[in-house]
């Protein structure tokens, strides 16, 4: 397998660990006391190369995800910065909209009493007001002014079943540690 936009050195320690991987000796079967044995040795055998293995995977990558952490953390101020501003824009957006909507209703309720009033005067006043208060609003970015939604759970026992997940990391681990399956779940080994 060839390996793009790898170092030399970790190249190499990768087709050594390719090598060791693919020439590792394990009996094929056990049968008996010594074979047994040899089963066991090969077992501690692959334990301390898998952890070699994960011990210089993690060694060859943290230079590159300390460098992903460290940009990562120079874009957050700045992105923050931009995510208030949006949300402050999206605010004021909000409000106008919602104070023309109220002017809206206060122009219809006038027009409305006005048609009630006999004179010829209230009830060109009123159409006028009734057009106003019927105007369609300013265009806008709906993106920009939709409500956002957080949630909270106040009794988990009524939340309906397809929205709860089961936290399948920690459920493993209680397996690993030879703890009972709780309720209406079932380990399996693989």
């Amino acid at each position: 397998m060839k390996l793009d936009n790898i170092e030399p050195k970790t190249d190499q320690l990768i087709r050594h660990f390719d090598t060791q991987a693919l020439e590792f000796i394990y009996p094929d079967k056990i049968t008996d006391n010594k074979t047994l044995e040899e089963g066991n040795v090969a077992l501690k055998e692959a334990n301390k190369l898998l952890t070699s293995f994960e011990t210089a995977r993690k060694d060859s990558t943290k230079p590159f995800l300390d460098k992903q952490r460290a940009i990562n953390e120079r874009f957050k101020s700045p992105i923050t910065v931009l995510q208030n501003h949006k949300e402050t824009i999206r605010n004021l957006i909000k409000e106008y909209m919602d104070k023309l909507k109220a002017e809206a209703e206060i122009k219809r309720k006038k027009a409305e009493e006005l048609v009630k009033e006999d004179s010829i005067v209230s009830q060109v006043q009123a159409v006028e007001l009734a057009d106003e208060a019927n105007k369609p609003p300013p265009p806008v970015n709906r993106t920009m002014v939709r409500d956002r939604w957080e949630v909270e759970i106040v009794d988990l026992s009524l939340v309906p079943r397809e929205y709860l997940i089961p936290d399948m990391s920690k459920l493993k681990k209680l397996a690993a540690m030879g703890m009972s399956a709780p309720d209406g779940i079932k380990y399996i080994k693989s």
